[in-house]
């Protein structure tokens, strides 16, 4: 829609906080091997069906012909009757009808060009020219004059090497016109090819050009709606009133084209046949990490497309689509399908060596399965789980999302989230939106959206997230379904009041941060013990000499510095259920990566089963960590008990570690609790434990009542409203707070 300037994929950081993969925690899993749906948080039943009859449905003869074959896609070729895969019956009803004055009328007042079968077969198009003069003056817009109406682009037919002449046209969103829509990445806003629209001069980027060059065929026209060309861009009223169409643009086209630009290393043909066999079910072997086909389809998703945020709702509203890469294609189905497949079966190879952007491919899939039909997620939901992907005008961060059903906005009714309004700053809109979430039924959730940085910003209310800013993940999940943290559980609900730029939430003044840690790594390597060594010191520094952990439970200080660390979550974004596992991969963890592993004695006695034998005792007593809980959760599983994995397993608590500590500081209160919070924090910082909050938050005092948001905490022993009761609340009072 409005991306200028959008970096070329070489230029693109692919790595790093920007590129973390937060919704891998809230969409569907399935697992390849044993078929069944593992019970991730998005708790959506139609997409965990859909997941699992794509994986058990056997493939006909006939779709499994049709896969092996050529995708159709715009061509050409030397001989007439090979240059499109598809009958004479199948060309003709891909023509579009004369076009109707009362439905369909020329931009920039030059007569319509008609088409009819009387005019004669596809092969004679009376659009066909062999010598074409660039026009001298330039294209000028004219303006939309309906609620409804929108401009198609038709492209006239033309050989490889002819200039793009196209004709823009007004028409109705409602009228019976076919079109198909483009999707593609705008690429590098000045890199620009010209091409005659209407008899006139316009400039588009290099990467519609080639995309508008891919599509065309040479013997009939081909009509499109491309976002670049079809909306006035130095129109902010237009832009506005075009992105509230968009669902229903999308929609109604016939089928969208999805543009990924040119294959250079021809990794096209290798990658897609590859896609083909894991959807036909003919990939017998997942193959070796340093097999070649993993350097093909990480070329495939590091193309733009795959991070452009426009790209999302595009595909997601498509009721059909087909991938154009170079001069390959590949239908949505069948890629989306294989990203699924590379995330979840794919991932126990690969996880040393994630695909970067396969993420975002296995969301656009599994929200396209999801579409419209059940469990649609809150609009906050949605923004969270889309943080990674790339917008050029910071509004379209929320703006490239309106068309999609939420829970709590009807898009196909004409009920958007918000309304959007270019001339509106993004700070406008982003205050905008901010206030309407924490007054509605997202309340509190919305301020774990707020990431500072290194500093709070004093320019802009504090609680209002910013939503180009991303450093890491959420420490509260954003999906209401959810099994998550409780921080404030059993206090009264009190509704926030918004006045101005301030927010004024109740709450409890619970303790006061006393040391902090360095701002740990934002990019972790487990191939590298070294980076791991910050571990150890701050156990060393800062945990160890607690001595004791002050909740009103036995808990030791190697189990609360385990859970504080990986902020009560495994590998995958859930919260932890099964104890003993965790402590095992943790022990698998200091195993790996430490000379010393940390001491856990208090741990082991409490955790040793009752009824052992003193000598059985004493030699579990002396196992290495790893085998110990492993032997724990065996004997528990034999008697009944909680159940467990059978092995410990280091790298996964690798990835539970660098999601939960990545650009953040483990702290200690003056209390004595053990906590993970944003880089931004100090000492002094007060915690507060929030009316309605699922997490603690970190505020900074500014004179009575006031306060800045710093960000959201985990702290060990007060997730689950521990410190709303007694014997933690002791005469602590509520108060309000008033956030600027």
């Amino acid at each position: 829609m409005s991306d200028y300037g959008l970096p070329e994929e070489d230029d693109m950081d692919l790595d790093g906080p920007q590129a973390f993969q937060q919704h891998q925690a809230f969409i569907p899993h399935f697992d390849g091997q044993a078929g069944a749906m593992q019970q991730q948080p998005m708790k959506s039943a139609f997409m965990r069906q859909q997941l699992q009859q794509a994986q058990r449905q056997p493939v006909s003869s006939q779709l499994r012909q049709q896969m092996e074959q050529p995708m159709w896609a715009p061509s050409y070729s030397s001989a007439p009757a090979q240059r499109v895969h598809m009958s004479h019956e199948v060309r003709q009803q891909m023509l579009p009808p004369a076009p109707q004055s009362h439905q369909f009328t020329p931009s920039g007042h030059v007569s319509a060009p008609t088409y009819s079968q009387s005019q004669g077969s596809p092969h004679e198009s009376p659009f066909q020219s062999h010598f074409f003069v660039m026009p001298h003056d330039f294209f000028e817009y004219e303006p939309l004059r309906g609620p409804g109406e929108i401009r198609i682009l038709r492209i006239n037919p033309g050989n490889p090497d002819d200039a793009l002449d196209c004709e823009l046209y007004h028409t109705n969103i409602h009228s019976n016109w076919e079109y198909h829509a483009l999707s593609y990445a705008w690429g590098d806003s000045a890199s620009k090819a010209e091409i005659t629209c209407t008899g006139k001069r316009l400039r588009i980027t290099t990467s519609l050009h080639g995309a508008l060059r891919r599509i065309r065929n040479a013997n009939f026209p081909i009509q499109v709606w491309a976002d670049a060309v079809c909306i006035n861009q130095q129109d902010v009223d237009e832009r506005g009133h075009q992105v509230r169409l968009m669902r229903s643009i999308y929609k109604r086209a016939k089928s969208v084209f999805i543009w990924l630009g040119p294959d250079e290393q021809r990794a096209a043909p290798a990658v897609f046949a590859s896609a083909r066999k894991i959807f036909l079910k003919d990939m017998i072997n997942i193959p070796p990490p340093d097999d070649s086909i993993w350097v093909g389809f990480a070329l495939l998703f590091s193309r733009a497309w795959f991070w452009r945020l426009w790209c999302l709702q595009e595909i997601v509203l498509a009721s059909s689509a087909e991938i154009i890469w170079g001069t390959e294609s590949i239908s949505w189905e069948c890629l989306g399908f294989a990203a699924a497949w590379i995330r979840t079966v794919g991932y126990q190879i690969l996880r040393n060596t994630p695909i970067q952007g396969v993420h975002n491919a296995y969301l656009m899939y599994a929200l396209s399965l999801g579409s419209d039909k059940h469990d649609p997620v809150s609009f906050l939901h949605l923004l969270t789980l889309t943080r990674q992907f790339r917008v050029s005008d910071p509004r379209d961060r929320i703006y490239a999302l309106l068309g999609l059903p939420t829970i709590d906005s009807d898009p196909d009714n004409g009920i958007l989230y918000v309304d959007p309004d270019y001339t509106k700053t993004t700070q406008d809109v982003y205050e905008i939106l901010a206030r309407k979430m924490v007054i509605s039924s997202q309340g509190l959730r919305t301020l774990s959206a707020v990431q500072h940085g290194l500093e709070v910003q004093e320019h802009v209310p504090s609680w209002v997230p910013q939503w180009d800013h991303l450093f890491t993940y959420t420490l509260a999940q954003a999906g209401g379904s959810l099994k998550n943290h409780a921080a404030s559980a059993s206090l009264l609900a009190s509704l926030p009041r918004v006045n101005g730029p301030i927010l004024s939430v109740d709450g409890l003044e619970f303790d006061t941060v006393a040391q902090i840690s360095d701002v740990l790594p934002d990019s972790l390597d487990p191939s590298s013990p070294a980076n791991f060594e910050y571990i150890k010191i701050i156990w060393d520094s800062m945990a160890a000499p607690l001595q004791a952990y002050p909740t009103n439970t036995n808990t030791d200080l190697y189990t609360a510095f385990c859970w504080t660390i990986t902020a009560g979550k495994d590998w995958y974004g859930m919260l932890i259920e099964h104890e003993l596992e965790h402590l095992a991969d943790f022990a698998a963890f200091q195993t790996t990566h430490f000379d010393a592993p940390l001491p856990d004695a208090p741990t082991r006695d409490r955790l040793m089963p009752f009824g052992i034998p003193e000598t059985a005792r004493q030699e579990m007593l002396k196992m290495p960590g790893d085998k110990f809980y492993r032997t724990i959760a065996s004997f528990q599983r034999q008697r009944g008990g909680e159940p467990g994995e059978s092995t410990a397993d280091a790298d996964r608590f690798v990835t539970a570690l660098s999601y939960a500590c990545r650009w953040r500081r483990f702290f200690v209160t003056r209390r004595g609790f053990m906590g993970i919070g944003p880089p931004c924090m100090r000492e002094g910082d007060v915690v507060g434990v929030l009316c309605g909050g699922i997490v603690p938050f970190l505020l900074r005092r500014r004179g009575g009542a006031f306060c800045k948001l710093v960000g959201e905490a985990y702290i060990y022993g007060i997730m689950k409203g521990e410190a709303c009761v007694q014997p933690l609340r002791g005469n602590l009072e509520l108060r309000t707070f008033g956030l600027t």
